[in-house]
């Protein structure tokens, strides 16, 4: 239960950075209507979509905590990091953000290499290549893997 707590608890800030780097890129391509019609500062725009997924992160941020008693997790003296923490990917975002919208303007496919680089660590995950490991040996054999492996 604590492996699938610690699993959950990874996972909201990792959504929240691909959330703000994907949205972020194209946020100054996709309104380019409204950034052509009047001016205003350019940052707003990826400004925007990281205080979006910032709202949208604290809600599935405050559903983890509530249910973290229920999986054994107590609170302890390192709990005193997650603000600072929390302030700098907030600020890495943001410059990603900013920084890959710029970037998105001037080479198209920047978007694409982006999502490409967003996904590219699940695959790489030393578990996972394990297993697949594991499944070409067996193969190999002519018997099958076991169960929960």
């Amino acid at each position: 239960m604590t492996q699938l707590a610690g699993m959950a608890v990874k996972a909201v800030p990792w959504a929240f950075f691909v959330g703000c780097v994907s949205t972020g890129t194209s946020s100054l391509v996709s309104n380019t209507s409204l950034v052509t019609k009047i001016y205003f500062p350019r940052e707003v725009l990826p400004l925007s979509t990281v205080l979006a997924q910032t709202f949208d992160s604290l809600i599935g941020g405050t559903l983890i905590a509530c249910v973290l008693p229920f999986f054994g997790v107590r609170l302890s003296v390192e709990l005193l990091w997650v603000p600072v923490l929390l302030a700098l990917l907030w600020m890495f975002a943001l410059a990603a953000a900013l920084f890959l919208s710029r970037a998105n303007l001037f080479f198209r496919d920047v978007k694409y290499m982006v999502q490409v680089f967003l996904t590219t660590p699940f695959s790489q995950d030393p578990r996972h290549v394990r297993r697949l490991e594991m499944v070409s040996t067996y193969e190999a054999d002519g018997t099958l893997p076991p169960l929960g492996t």
